[in-house]
């Protein structure tokens, strides 16, 4: 997302045609990274981001995307107190955006931003970095590992599937989750669609996880 950014801000002395092409060059070798690293569809960071930077960061274009995919699949009386919180201006608001980043270019707001919120709230945190670094191991996902897959199989049904409902989050829409899933297997949609589709379904997934883990009443 960072040479996005490079491409996109700092433009001078650039061919606009080569500048296209090498943007969907980025693309198109990043295909896994489409929606996740680099932006995809609609996206709102809201006026006050672009008010305060003067531009949006590509991995914070990224990620809004991600999330108003991922509203598309909650229920509307969840979603209907939040409509008007500016999330990406809450979050600005808890740092010195004017102080450290007056006279920055892009990419190095970018990197800033990046440092003091994505990095250690999320890759360092949830994704486990942070307690694996601190023993020098590097980590890998255990669903990848055949052993898990193996004690899975042996896991009774009933630990599974309660009942007649697989997926009670009460805040997700199970119609929305079926139609979603029923877009996968559209003949027609491409290896980007797919990827897009699969980071929100894995959202959704991973917040029924926690629903059956920390037995959150609908």
């Amino acid at each position: 997302h960072f040479r996005r950014d490079m491409l996109l801000h700092h433009t001078e002395g650039q061919d606009p045609a080569e500048t296209e092409r090498l943007l969907a060059k980025l693309v198109e070798d990043n295909q896994v990274s489409r929606g996740l690293l680099l932006p995809e569809g609609d996206s709102d960071t809201g006026a006050v981001c672009r008010t305060l930077l003067g531009f949006v960061p590509s991995w914070l274009e990224a990620m809004t995307g991600t999330g108003a995919r991922m509203r598309a699949l909650m229920r509307d009386d969840f979603l209907e107190p939040h409509r008007r919180t500016d999330v990406i201006a809450t979050l600005l608001s808890s740092l010195d955006v004017r102080g450290r980043l007056e006279g920055r270019n892009a990419v190095h707001g970018a990197l800033y931003l990046w440092a003091k919120t994505a990095l250690p709230h999320y890759i360092l945190s949830n994704l486990g970095d942070r307690m694996e670094m601190a023993h020098s191991v590097e980590g890998r996902v255990p669903f990848m590992d055949h052993n898990v897959a193996e004690y899975l199989h042996q896991v009774p049904v009933s630990m599974k599937i309660r009942g007649m409902t697989e997926n009670d989050v009460p805040f997700l829409d199970q119609k929305k989750l079926v139609a979603a899933l029923d877009g996968l297997r559209d003949p027609d949609a491409d290896f980007g669609h797919q990827v897009i589709t699969d980071q929100v379904l894995t959202l959704a997934l991973s917040f029924v996880f926690m629903h059956e883990g920390l037995g959150i009443s609908a």
